[in-house]
């Protein structure tokens, strides 16, 4: 039941915004707007920024596929994602050519990896390597880097590798 000392009370809560000091309003109205700004523009943005400040962002990369050093393989994800990590130095298994860069960032799932460590190459150089499966039972590799003369060696060495593996190589 609602009594006349409830309903004042409800009043004077309502008019505490109007009560509030200016500043305090002008925050709140900041506050509001900027979490009505990120609710409207989607997550990604926030998920990326921490990736960015850890090191381990793909945007870059991503970015510079368009340029990327590109062979298409016939054969299974799995035996050419293994193929490229048996490169990395600190990798148990034997590679059938040589070991040539350290694996900084890997994910089969997205079925990429980043390597770094390159000889001849500032030791922080990304180059990553993307593999997408086709329809037609191939696999896409890409190769690429910020920097152009790493991106061509680590092409020549990953593509080395996975051609004496695969030989039916199909080049683009």
């Amino acid at each position: 039941m609602i009594t006349a000392q409830s309903y004042e009370r409800c009043l004077q809560n309502k008019n505490a915004f109007d009560r509030m000091p200016a500043m305090q309003k002008i925050m709140l109205n900041i506050f509001i707007v900027m979490i009505a700004v990120v609710l409207l523009a989607g997550c990604q943005h926030l998920m990326e920024a921490p990736k960015i400040i850890w090191g381990n962002s793909l945007k870059e990369l991503e970015n510079a596929r368009v340029r990327a050093d590109k062979k298409t393989y016939l054969c299974r994800f799995e035996d050419c994602y293994a193929a490229i990590l048996t490169l990395d130095r600190n990798y148990p298994v034997k590679p059938y050519t040589e070991k040539f860069c350290e694996v900084f960032l890997k994910d089969p799932v997205r079925g990429v990896i980043v390597i770094m460590g390159l000889k001849d190459a500032i030791d922080t150089t990304e180059v990553g390597i993307f593999l997408t499966e086709q329809d037609n039972a191939s696999l896409d590799v890409e190769v690429v880097s910020s920097s152009s003369s790493a991106q061509e060696k680590a092409a020549q060495a990953v593509f080395a590798e996975l051609d004496k593996r695969f030989f039916k190589a199909i080049t683009r």
